[in-house]
């Protein structure tokens, strides 16, 4: 979503303390692995389990992806599994079910009912600022962004875009770093 912005950590400790488990899941693995809401309420348990053990990384499958042409893996923290393991002791291990199931019957949760979940939790939480479900994945492309010593060809990488230009939109630039480079510059 255009505009979204990403969140802090303590926004993100927040957010997750008003969701309940299933809808925690889906945050903590969004903010953790980048996916867009679609291919994260794609993802069945087969996606993230292998001979009854969390795998070490979530992969989302080509024809899940917005690209349709190159599935995307991304690995995960062993926190991550842990939380994923415990969501797995509620939600079953059947490797064809989704792993955010709905309520009202079989499949995932819709998008929309995503967007509901963490739209009621960002207000919650008092949360200023554009915020959505794409958060997560804003959020995701900065830390990853700091992490590689701002390199947005590798950040373009673990985000799975085609284009450099694509991720320069996901990265917020700080305008008072800017500035004071440039007096800096020409100090």
């Amino acid at each position: 979503m255009a505009g979204a912005r990403p969140l802090t950590e303590n926004e993100i400790a927040q957010v997750a303390e008003k969701l309940n488990q299933r809808d925690r899941v889906l945050f903590l693995l969004g903010v953790n692995t980048g996916f867009r809401i679609s291919e994260l309420l794609s993802l069945q348990v087969k996606d993230i389990m292998k001979l009854g053990v969390v795998k070490g990384e979530v992969t989302v499958r080509a024809s899940k992806m917005k690209d349709k042409t190159s599935s995307r893996s991304v690995p995960i923290r062993p926190e991550m599994q842990e939380t994923l393991r415990q969501w797995l002791e509620v939600v079953g291990f059947d490797p064809e079910a989704f792993l955010f199931p709905s309520r009202k019957g079989k499949g995932a949760i819709s998008r929309v009912q995503a967007h509901t979940v963490l739209k009621e939790a960002f207000e919650a939480c008092g949360l200023e600022g554009k915020t959505s479900t794409h958060s997560m994945r804003k959020t995701f492309a900065k830390k990853v962004h700091e992490a590689l010593g701002c390199d947005v060809t590798k950040t373009m990488k673990a985000l799975g875009h085609v284009y450099v230009t694509s991720t320069q939109r996901y990265l917020d630039w700080d305008r008072d770093e800017i500035n004071d480079g440039i007096l800096k510059a020409f100090a």
